[in-house]
């Protein structure tokens, strides 16, 4: 195999190049562009006879067969004992996300040591690649193939003495005419895989026109224009200049003199061997006598010497290469180092391993030890200062307002009627006498089946029903149960059932409390879960666990309260609070002296007693509920929100911790990934460091 020299064969570029194969090799160039080379032309312009220059490998020629993948190609300066062919295919970013598919890819590795690939070899080699990728072979039918192209690269290493260093890609050529082999749709997909490598503006477009055709209907120059406007990436190929008839030179001279088309890197003249020169198996040696022999005669001569030729091109790519590999590389490291920070914070958002059961220990006795923390902080008040001011997790702050509403309404709405504060001659006068404000009995009338009432709100029963005022409400009271006690006295279960309908708004109004303790409960419990457990399927899993505490403390907190309610309401009064005694003494003796008759003094003495009783009972009601229910129930040892407790914890099974912490299959698998990407992102920087320090 003959290949020509490049001319730049020192340590520093060997050593670049190989970084660059080895970032490749480890799948950078999926995250991040590389500088490189890209052979772009149209499958009449000769492309593949510039490379079979370049490289000395015999592409296939055929202008009616499509070649479905991209294609690198490394040149290495080797010992005749290394002397080595290798070919692998690279996979492409598709395969990201299917390790068994990368893997298979991978598989598809041959060495052929001190062998030199024929033009048949190399076919065959594509064929192969091309099967294993999914993908038709060369002359195949493609109309029912659904697969027929592949973002996985085709690489051939090429490694001897007579090499020197040089990378290139080539990509698919751009065709006009479709075929049985290649269609209208394979058209447009060849055109976006050439798009999607020379816009990546860390590629050097190597564009390849053929001397016959006009360079305004090039196509690949106009998307070389769009990819690159001021022609600072793109160098110019011309090809077939020995094609062209006596007197059509002086246009290609133009271009090839950077005069028409203005290139940031200029125009290159090549001479390829003719179809006739292949068929009389012309070697690549005798290629580059002709091809110099060419351009020294006329008007080819007028051409720099270093503008002329496959080995003036070869030496100028591997010096352009080498440049830009160099100024890319700083560019690269901190993508690199970008891209490892992104790594990093991506797996902090996975949290610490739970693939074993000590680990899903560990994982959530942190959680419980941090919640523990948190709501101990929570109930002294100690909040985070970046807590919102209505946020959920200020518990203390939530419940300290919910007991002090709670109070408040029992003051302002606990009670049927108000008590009085100062007596009139007038109101005394209205409750004295024998007869009630309201007939006690009604005359009877014919019974006829009552209409079914619509269930009445619970806080209708702190609505009074019969007299408004509450003296003559006592009054009706005291004339309705007399008895067989003796004048003056009165009744016990006279202040019974005074005491009872005047709290039974008691009822809904704790009821209301303790259900807004139990919202406010639930809610610091989910926003503290929340903000501690990352995952949301761990975080479920937690909350249904502890879903039966939850229920069973609601369940007691009802209970609890409906016992206090029955024994406020329905049970015998009585009191030890001291305060009844000094009240109910200065309630009953009047300070005024009104006296109007024994009837209006005995209301008058109930009315004290009523209010002195409903006063002691009120104050130990609104402590009792809090206390025996937002307290016990609900902040508790065995409530919700100390049931995830390290203790708690330490006592699951190890199947246990699995139901709750082991990480699904969603989880374990981007762990796997992002530690595969860490590993792969460190070694690179190692690389990068080592090329730009």
């Amino acid at each position: 195999m003959a290949s020509i020299s490049s001319g730049f064969d020192n340590a520093d570029h060997v050593k670049i190049l190989g970084a660059i194969d080895q970032l490749r090799e480890l799948g950078v160039g999926d995250d991040i562009s590389l500088p490189q080379i890209v052979v772009v032309g149209n499958q009449s312009s000769g492309k593949s006879s510039v490379l079979e220059g370049l490289t000395g490998l015999s592409f296939p020629v055929a202008s009616d067969l499509c070649t479905r993948f991209a294609t690198q190609i490394n040149l290495r300066r080797a010992p005749e004992s290394n002397k080595h062919v290798r070919v692998s295919i690279i996979p492409g970013p598709s395969s990201n996300t299917d390790d068994s598919e990368k893997e298979r890819l991978k598989e598809f590795d041959k060495s052929l040591d001190n062998e030199t690939i024929r033009g048949d070899v190399l076919a065959k080699l594509l064929d192969e690649a091309a099967e294993h990728m999914g993908l038709p072979k060369a002359g195949d039918d493609v109309e029912n193939i659904e697969k027929r192209f592949s973002d996985a690269i085709f690489k051939i290493e090429l490694a001897g003495p007579a090499h020197n260093h040089l990378s290139v890609v080539d990509v698919p050529g751009l065709f006009h005419n479709p075929t049985k082999y290649q269609t209208n749709e394979d058209k447009g997909i060849v055109r976006d895989l050439i798009e999607s490598y020379i816009t990546d503006s860390r590629t050097i477009i190597m564009a390849v026109m053929d001397a016959l055709s006009n360079l305004a209907n090039q196509e690949v120059f106009r998307m070389a224009r769009s990819a690159d406007p001021q022609g600072a990436r793109t160098v110019g190929i011309i090809t077939k200049c020995d094609a062209l008839q006596s007197g059509d030179e002086p246009v290609i001279l133009q271009i090839a003199k950077n005069e028409t088309e203005n290139l940031n890197h200029g125009w290159f003249c090549v001479r390829n061997r003719t179809t006739t020169e292949i068929k009389e198996g012309v070697s690549m040696f005798q290629r580059h006598l002709n091809e110099k022999k060419f351009f020294t005669t006329s008007p080819w001569n007028q051409l720099p010497k270093d503008r002329v030729g496959i080995s003036s091109l070869a030496k100028f790519l591997g010096q352009l290469l080498h440049a830009h590999i160099r100024q890319e590389f700083p560019g690269v490291l901190n993508e690199l180092q970008g891209l490892l920070e992104k790594v990093g914070i991506e797996q902090k958002g996975l949290g610490p391993s739970r693939q074993k059961s000590s680990e899903q220990r560990q994982y959530l006795i942190r959680i419980a030890v941090d919640y523990s923390h948190f709501l101990s902080d929570s109930l002294r008040g100690e909040y985070d200062p970046f807590v919102a001011a209505k946020d959920p997790l200020k518990l203390r702050m939530h419940l300290r307002n919910l007991d002090d509403d709670f109070a408040e309404t029992l003051k302002d709405k606990g009670h049927r009627r108000p008590f009085r504060v100062n007596f009139t001659r007038a109101s005394l006068e209205a409750v004295s006498g024998s007869q009630p404000s309201e007939p006690l009995i009604e005359p009877s009338e014919p019974s006829k089946p009552s209409e079914p009432s619509e269930p009445s709100d619970s806080s209708d029963s702190s609505r009074p029903s019969g007299p408004s005022d509450i003296l003559d409400w006592i009054r009706d009271s005291y004339l309705e149960l007399r008895g067989a006690e003796l004048p003056g006295a009165v009744n016990p279960a006279v202040l019974e059932r005074l005491f009872r309908q005047q709290a039974e708004a008691w009822r809904h109004i704790s009821r209301g409390y303790v259900q807004r303790v139990e919202f406010a409960v639930h809610n610091f419990h989910e926003a503290l879960l929340k903000r501690l457990v990352l995952h949301d399927t761990v975080r479920d899993k937690i909350r249904l666990r502890l879903e039966p505490i939850s229920l069973e403390a609601s369940r007691m907190a009802k209970q609890n309260l409906e016992l206090i309610l029955k024994d406020e309401l329905e049970g015998v009064l009585q009191t030890l609070d001291p305060l009844f005694i000094r009240n109910w003494t200065d309630y009953k003796t009047p300070s005024d002296k009104k006296y109007v008759d024994d009837q209006a003094a005995t209301v008058r003495m109930i009315h004290a007693t009523l209010k002195a009783y409903y006063e002691a009972a009120l104050r130990r009601f609104r402590d009792y509920v809090p206390i025996q229910v937002t307290k016990r129930i609900f902040l508790g040892q065995d409530s919700l929100l100390n049931g995830f407790s390290p203790e708690y914890v330490g006592g699951l099974s190890d199947s246990e911790l699995a139901s709750l912490a082991a990480e699904d299959y969603a989880v374990s698998t981007a762990r796997t990934n992002l530690s595969y990407k860490a590993a792969r992102m460190e070694k690179a920087m190692e690389i990068a460091r080592a090329v730009c320090y």
